[in-house]
């Protein structure tokens, strides 16, 4: 309840009383290291998440949090290494292999191993939607804008109010020659936000590419 208020003092210190009482609840330690992340104090959230392993080794949560935050420091090599123990302490752990496809999909190299790695997740869970997004993206930026239009429908049909997959989306319709679908995107898109400036930008782009040059004149 404190974190929540940013009262951040007061979360530490009730975390390290608790910490003293229950000095065998691995999960304290790990959850006052998220606080320390989140206050950008990497040293004292690493100390917490060892602390929480030290507990508890098979930890597969602290894991990824290490993972993330040698990730955040451009360890990388260290981030894959704890994203992958964590991940064979618990396969199901859908953030970590979230957190290492985000890792590899920055190497062109192994965008292949990115790709496979989101596509277990959704596997695993159809409604994951960091993996949907950044499958989408990561296949938008390999010029593989027909598979990223699919999995941006995707996310559109489970979240109709979320502007930006729209606007992603009519982005790659744009890309693949269908500014007809574009436009119904950013129909959509502006009526969820009226006036803003970008959408209707893209919308004049859209019409314009359709011939319908007075409506791409009045938006523009």
């Amino acid at each position: 309840a404190y974190t929540e208020k940013g009262d951040y003092d007061n979360a530490i210190k009730v975390y390290q009383r608790a910490m003293r009482l229950a000095p065998r609840a691995a999960y304290l330690p790990y959850n006052l290291g998220l606080l320390y992340q989140r206050m950008n104090r990497p040293a004292d959230a690493q100390s917490m998440y060892r602390q929480a392993l030290a507990i508890e080794p098979g930890n597969s949560q602290a894991l990824n949090a290490l993972g993330s935050l040698k990730a955040a420091a451009g360890r990388r090599a260290e981030a894959e290494q704890f994203y992958k123990q964590a991940l064979d302490r618990d396969p199901a752990l859908l953030a970590a292999r979230h957190n290492l496809a985000v890792l590899l999909a920055a190497d062109a190299k192994r965008l292949a191993e990115a790709l496979a790695l989101w596509r277990d997740n959704l596997a695993r869970d159809p409604a994951h939607l960091p993996s949907r997004l950044s499958l989408a993206l990561a296949l938008a930026a390999a010029g593989r804008n027909d598979e990223a239009a699919h999995e941006y429908e995707k996310v559109v049909a489970a979240r109709p109010d979320y502007v930006a997959a729209r606007t992603a989306l009519a982005g790659v319709d744009m890309q693949i020659g269908k500014p007809d679908a574009a436009v119904t995107q950013l129909q959509h898109a502006l009526e969820l936000q009226p006036g803003d400036p970008g959408i209707l930008e893209q919308a004049a782009q859209a019409y314009a590419a359709l011939g319908r040059n007075a409506e791409a004149d009045k938006l523009a």
